[in-house]
């Protein structure tokens, strides 16, 4: 599981593996975990998940996920609410053109996953750690600047320049475009307030307003 802060950063990565043969061993800035399935997210393991990182989870972050029902689950949602953190998810339906992870991030770490030996179970662990360091302080801090999150840049411009890459590379039509940028919005006015604890005014602010979820004061963390 990767989890990228806006900074630049990231949390260091919980691998969780079903093979029981796989030895138990320890890796430098990163967890190992064993658990009854890896193969398809669970409620045990977000919290198994949320138990590795909650030291990393002390400065009451917003913690901005997919939809999926495992991370939206009662048990989840306490866990998470208890160390602080405010959820957020990605505007409805557009995970696969706004995840900085899937858009950006997997593409160079499997790249130098599949350079890497992989023989053993030891080194295929290894292997998947030194990839997800891969990509540098620089890149990651891009990454969460394509997508809008941490930039003021116009959101017609963002879901174009990212419809013609990763997950939907040449395969969004021009109407869905309009649909996801409009959802855009309306997710920044909505995420806005929330964040600034305010009553919904009878104008609400403008997407591409200044707040503190965007630019510099963006320090929030984004799960996959």
């Amino acid at each position: 599981m990767a989890c990228l802060v806006a900074d630049g950063s990231c949390l260091p990565p919980v691998i969780m593996t079903d093979d029981r043969k796989c030895p138990r061993i320890q890796l430098e800035d990163a967890s190992v975990l064993r658990v009854n399935s890896s193969r398809a997210a669970s409620i045990d393991n977000m919290i198994r998940w949320i138990d590795e990182i909650s030291p990393y989870l002390h400065d009451e972050p917003y913690l901005l996920m997919d939809p999926h029902k495992s991370r939206f689950n009662e048990r989840v949602q306490e866990e998470l609410e208890n160390l602080g953190v405010t959820i957020l998810t990605f505007p409805p339906g557009t995970g696969k053109v706004l995840d900085p992870v899937d858009n950006s991030f997997n593409a160079p770490v499997k790249h130098f996953y599949y350079t890497q030996p992989r023989n053993t179970h030891t080194e295929m662990l290894q292997a998947i750690r030194n990839s997800y360091y891969q990509p540098t302080d620089e890149s990651v801090r891009r990454y969460w600047a394509s997508t809008g999150y941490t930039t003021n840049r116009d959101l017609n411009a963002v879901v174009k320049s990212l419809a013609m890459r990763g997950w939907g590379k040449g395969a969004i039509p021009q109407e869905q475009q309009r649909e996801y940028v409009q959802m855009y919005e309306n997710w920044k006015r909505q995420s806005r307030l929330l964040n600034q604890k305010q009553v919904l005014p009878k104008e609400p602010p403008h997407a591409l307003s200044p707040t503190q979820l965007d630019a510099k004061y963006w320090r929030h963390y984004q799960f996959v």
